[in-house]
């Protein structure tokens, strides 16, 4: 009998601990599960990382959103043709960028100048009634301009060497290699042009003749990588000092417009308020016009009586290394130039130097939009 008992409660011992086993194991798989499902739950909730080409080098932007300002396009069906002369103001070529939108066909030169930089220069628009509407005349920047140890540099200042352009595929990464008058089609079309800032004494004399300067004359090391996408041109600029200098007033995105389409200006500040409303002259100032300068706006758009519904959408998405964060005299402004009114961004200041060490990089974005708004008056 007590052998009986004995066996039982063995029994009933086994089944027991055979029992919580099997509960243990199902409360470990069901904790596993919830675990895996947890992570699965994580990594899908991850936002993608954009990826960057290889041949794209920096790509840490410290970007402040422009609140109000157009989504920025992605992808947009662009022709590029290489061009074996100039359409004009004496640059030696071009590339033309070309692409259909809403008001007509719409082309950008990308120029040559004389001492092997190249730069944008004219828009024009070939609406659906076959008129031409002249929206930028192409004589000066868009880029960038620097006062660097007192003299002009960049752009079409010269003072700027070419140390190699090349043209990529953004899409497949492919180089693009176009002989003259040759074309390309392509969705994004990414522009990697590699210079050198230099610090000769006459900037004048130096827009066609840079052969002479050496190392030493070398203050910045320049990377401008252009996206085009039709409509829309964005320029990420990186720059790396390479000797100490004393930096002037620096424009780091500009826009010339002509008067007839662009006569007004809305100036906003990445909060997307209306910083200030300009209404310039329809005559032609001699360059003796109103600045309009000290504003606070990280966004301009400009439009013109002759068709308001074509207008040029500006922004600087990186404040501090653009802007200086409006520490500056001059700010955003709005020139009443000549025919044309111009853009201004600008960073440090015209009545001090702000010195800048060697090893010291600037990093910049800014993008140029083309839009057709039908319903504007």
């Amino acid at each position: 009998m007590k052998v009986k008992k004995l066996f039982l409660f063995s029994l009933a011992s086994l089944m027991c601990v055979s029992s919580l086993s099997a509960c243990n194991k199902s409360t470990d798989e069901s904790s596993v599960a919830s675990d895996t499902s947890l992570e699965v739950s994580v990594e899908e909730s991850k936002e993608p990382e954009k990826v960057y080409p290889e041949y794209w080098g920096y790509s840490d932007y410290n970007i402040t959103e422009n609140v109000g300002a157009p989504e920025e396009i992605t992808s947009y069906e662009t022709k590029i043709t290489r061009k074996p002369t100039a359409s004009a103001w004496g640059y030696i070529s071009e590339y033309l960028f070309e692409c259909e939108t809403d008001a007509g066909r719409l082309y950008t030169t990308f120029q040559e100048t004389k001492w092997g930089t190249f730069n944008i220069g004219m828009y024009y628009l070939i609406d659906k009634n076959g008129k031409k509407h002249q929206l930028v005349e192409g004589y000066t920047d868009l880029e960038y301009v620097h006062i660097a140890n007192g003299v002009w540099s960049g752009g079409n200042h010269g003072n700027e060497a070419l140390m190699s352009l090349e043209l990529y595929n953004g899409e497949t990464g492919e180089k693009i290699e176009l002989k003259n008058n040759e074309s390309a089609t392509v969705n994004v079309l990414h522009i990697i042009e590699k210079t050198k800032l230099l610090c000769l004494p006459n900037p004048t004399s130096v827009r066609d003749d840079i052969s002479g300067y050496t190392e030493n004359d070398v203050y910045a090391e320049v990377t401008r990588k252009y996206t085009v996408t039709g409509p829309q041109i964005k320029l990420n600029v990186d720059y790396k000092y390479v000797k100490d200098t004393n930096m002037s007033r620096s424009y780091n995105c500009m826009f010339p417009i002509t008067k007839q389409y662009g006569l007004t200006c809305e100036m906003y500040n990445n909060k997307g308020e209306l910083v200030n409303k300009i209404v310039t002259p329809k005559e032609n100032s001699n360059y003796k016009g109103d600045n309009n300068e000290n504003n606070k706006a990280t966004r301009a758009v400009m439009y013109g009586y002759e068709d308001p519904r074509y207008q040029f959408d500006v922004r600087v998405n990186t404040v501090f290394d653009s802007l200086d964060n409006f520490r500056g005299d001059y700010k955003t402004a709005f020139w009443d130039m000549s025919t044309s009114n111009k853009l201004y961004f600008t960073k440090f200041s015209n009545a001090s130097v702000t010195p800048i060490k060697a090893g010291g990089e600037f990093h910049t974005e800014c993008i140029w939009l083309f839009k057709f708004v039908p319903d504007a008056e």
